[in-house]
């Protein structure tokens, strides 16, 4: 006698050794082996020939670079055998040490021999941001017209290392033109992330002072009463130019009164650079006519007559009309505290004191 042989199971209508085929309704008879019940309505036969797999979470997930990763795992069920979550068999290739994108497979097969599977994607990416540091201070200072050798930047990503080499580097320094600048630093990694952005200042200095001319002579002489009108100066830069607009001028004559004043004048740069003052003297000295009536008719034709170590001698001289002459001296101190008429003069001495001006300064 022949063993009897039993066909495959179909996926449309598996069959039971001793029932028959799979119907609808989970039941088996005969009759579903040619879907003649499927076709009577009751329903599709394949909705229950496999399991159902079900993945917990996400099916797409992202961690970061060398984060743990912890799969949620998943859940499975058949119609006829119920929970078969202990069965699924998962397969995993996920490395959290390397980016990339990697799969989580799902598989559990039920009691007949069907098989369902499922997959869940794990990205590894690196979002974290590099770190620009900078070498050396975020503020210098260089003089003008030096050579500016900027001392740069490092920068670390946690995943890639080392990517100094990598820094866009806007360096924008020009140590001709006395101002600030800002040197950028900049960089992506290989993930696309994007560093903060480090900034150094860097500051161009002008040193050199101006320098203060005088206009004139740097003593003069104003009678008293009249009026004063100072010659002035001119100021320059060596970087900035003729800055002569930008100097400061104290001008203390009073030409009321005799005495010696002084106009100062000073002058800063647009760096801060202050010139050496520079000072001019202005003697205002007594008008002629005062010390012609002191003269007593005297003629006025001054002649300087010597050059004391305090002071100077001039002669005035007087012809009558016989012709005969005398002589007065008058003597000013240089510093204007005394002016005077003397009758007499050897060279060395006054003596014979007519009148005397004394100035107190």
């Amino acid at each position: 006698m022949r063993s009897k042989r039993f066909k495959t199971p179909s996926r449309t209508s598996p069959t039971n050794s001793k029932r028959g085929c799979l119907c609808a309704d989970n039941t088996y008879s005969s009759k579903c082996c040619d879907g003649s019940l499927q076709a009577q309505g009751i329903g599709s036969i394949t909705q229950s020939l496999y399991p159902d797999i079900v993945v917990s979470g996400s099916h797409t997930v992202t961690i970061q670079y060398n984060e743990a990763y912890n799969d949620l795992g998943a859940t499975a069920s058949d119609s006829l055998d119920g929970d078969l979550t202990a069965s699924i068999v998962v397969t995993s290739n996920v490395n959290p040490n390397v980016l990339g994108e990697y799969t989580v497979l799902y598989s559990v097969t039920n009691s007949r021999g069907y098989e369902k599977s499922a997959q869940r994607k794990v990205r590894v990416e690196n979002t974290t941001a590099p770190i620009i540091t900078l070498i050396g201070a975020s503020d210098v200072s260089i003089s003008y017209q030096a050579t500016y050798n900027d001392l740069g930047a490092t920068a670390l990503s946690s995943y890639y290392g080392d990517i100094t080499n990598q820094i866009i580097t806007d360096n924008p320094v020009n140590t001709s033109v006395v101002t600030s600048y800002v040197v950028r630093y900049n960089v992506i990694d290989g993930s696309g992330n994007q560093a903060t952005q480090v900034t150094r200042n860097v500051n161009i200095t002008y040193t050199e002072i101006p320098v203060i001319t005088l206009v004139g002579d740097s003593v003069v002489e104003v009678t008293q009463g009249d009026s004063y009108i100072d010659a002035g100066v001119t100021a320059n830069s060596s970087y900035y130019g003729n800055i002569t607009n930008d100097v400061v001028t104290n001008n203390l004559v009073n030409t009321s009164n005799l005495g010696s004043y002084q106009v100062l004048y000073n002058v800063t740069d647009a760096s801060g650079n202050v010139a050496v003052q520079v000072t001019r003297t202005v003697n205002v000295i007594p008008h002629q006519s005062y010390w012609m009536s002191l003269a007593r008719g005297y003629s006025v034709e001054p002649v300087l007559h010597t050059t004391l170590a305090d002071g100077e001698v001039y002669t005035y001289v007087y012809t009558d009309q016989q012709g005969a002459t005398t002589t007065l001296y008058r003597y000013i101190k240089t510093d204007l505290t005394l002016d005077a008429f003397y009758s007499g003069f050897d060279g060395t001495t006054l003596s014979g004191l007519i009148t005397q001006k004394q100035i107190i300064v």
